[in-house]
C-alpha cells in the first residue's frame, strides 16, 4: 500500500516527528542530568560524612573487637584472682612466701648495719666528759670509713690483741678514741701518780701538747 502525502502533509509530519523525538532525547538526557547530579550529590555526603566520622564504616569490627578484648581481659582477672586464692590458702605457700620475706629483711639489715651505718652505746670514763661512762648512744657512719682522718676527730676501731690485752676476751669491743696527733708528730703529756683525796682521785695529767718531730 502505498501512501501518498503532499509536500505541505510531508512537511507537517516530519515537524512531528523531529518533534517527538526531540522531546523523547529532551527526557532522557534530563533523566541523566538527574542522575548524575544524584550521584553526585550521594558522593559528597558520603566524602563529608566520612570526613566527620572516618571510623563509621569500621565502627561494628571494633567494637566487637573491643568487647572481645574486655571479655578476655575479664576471664583473665578472674583466673588470676581464682589462682591468688588458691595459693594464699595453701599453707606451704603462705610459709614460703614469710620466709622469703624475713630472709630478704635480714639480707637489708645487715646491709644497713654492714655498709651504711652502726648504732653502739659508750662503755668507760675513757671518753669523758664527750661521751659519758653510762652507755651514751653513738651513731656510726661507715660510708665515711675511707675518708682521711684528721686531728681533733673521734674514730671507731676495731682493737689489736698485741696493744691491748684487755680486749682480748671482748671481741665484739671497739674502741672509740680521739686523733690527737697525726704521722710524724711527737706527743708529750705530763703524767704525775694520781692521789687520793677525801676518797676521790685527784688526776694530775696536764693538757697535752703536740710537737712536729722533724726527720
Amino acid at each position: 500500500m502505498k501512501l501518498n502525502l503532499s509536500t505541505t502533509s510531508k512537511t507537517h509530519f516530519h515537524n512531528v516527528f523531529s518533534n517527538s523525538l526531540k522531546n523523547v532525547r529532551g527526557d532522557y538526557l534530563l533523566d541523566n542530568k538527574l542522575s548524575i547530579l544524584k550521584q553526585t550529590c550521594d558522593k559528597k555526603e558520603q566524602y563529608r560524612y566520612q570526613t566527620q566520622f572516618p571510623n563509621i564504616n569500621n565502627f561494628n569490627v571494633y567494637n566487637n573487637g573491643q568487647k572481645q578484648q574486655q571479655q578476655e581481659q575479664q576471664q583473665q582477672q578472674q583466673y588470676k584472682y581464682q589462682n591468688e586464692e588458691e595459693y594464699q590458702h595453701d599453707p606451704i605457700n603462705a610459709i614460703a612466701e614469710l620466709i622469703i620475706h624475713y630472709i630478704k629483711s635480714l639480707i637489708f639489715i645487715y646491709f644497713i648495719h654492714d655498709c651504711i651505718f652502726e648504732i653502739s652505746s659508750s662503755e668507760g670514763p675513757s671518753m669523758l666528759p664527750t661521751l659519758s661512762a653510762s652507755g651514751d648512744y653513738i651513731l656510726i657512719d661507715k660510708l665515711s670509713s675511707k675518708k682521711k682522718y684528721r686531728k681533733g676527730k673521734v674514730v671507731i676501731a676495731k682493737p689489736q690483741k698485741l696493744f691491748f690485752p684487755v680486749y682480748e676476751k671482748k671481741r665484739n669491743y671497739k674502741v672509740c678514741k680521739r686523733i690527737v696527733g697525726e704521722p710524724n708528730e711527737i706527743i708529750d703529756v705530763p703524767f704525775i701518780i694520781d692521789d687520793i683525796v677525801d676518797g676521790q682521785v685527784v688526776s694530775y695529767i696536764q693538757p697535752y701538747k703536740v710537737r712536729v718531730n722533724i726527720l
